[in-house]
């Protein structure tokens, strides 16, 4: 079945082709990863919660991935409330 499907696209035009998918296989910068986890730290401490509520380790090396690629972004995780807690600071700390 999958020989079926990759003959398939082979006949197919370009434009009707899905999107490839591109891992970022970089690996993330330790030292920057510890940084914004420290900077979550610091701000839960002051915000009285558990740094696993502003952000996930895996949302910090998104937003390295993000910067490293030109344009510091914030996952959709860290959107909303979290975005004005700690989000805009992690923003600054990355640009």
């Amino acid at each position: 079945h999958i020989l079926d499907v990759m003959q398939q696209s082979k006949n197919r035009p370009e434009p009707d082709l899905p999107l490839s998918i591109h891992a970022d296989s970089e690996p993330i910068d330790k030292k920057k990863l510890k940084f914004l986890k420290k900077t979550v730290d610091n701000r839960a401490t002051e915000l009285g919660i558990s740094p696993e509520l502003l952000s996930r380790r895996r949302d910090l090396e998104s937003l390295l991935r993000t910067a490293r690629r030109g344009a510091a972004e914030l996952p959709e995780f860290m959107k909303g409330w979290r975005e004005e807690g700690i989000g805009r600071t992690l923003l600054e700390a990355v640009q």
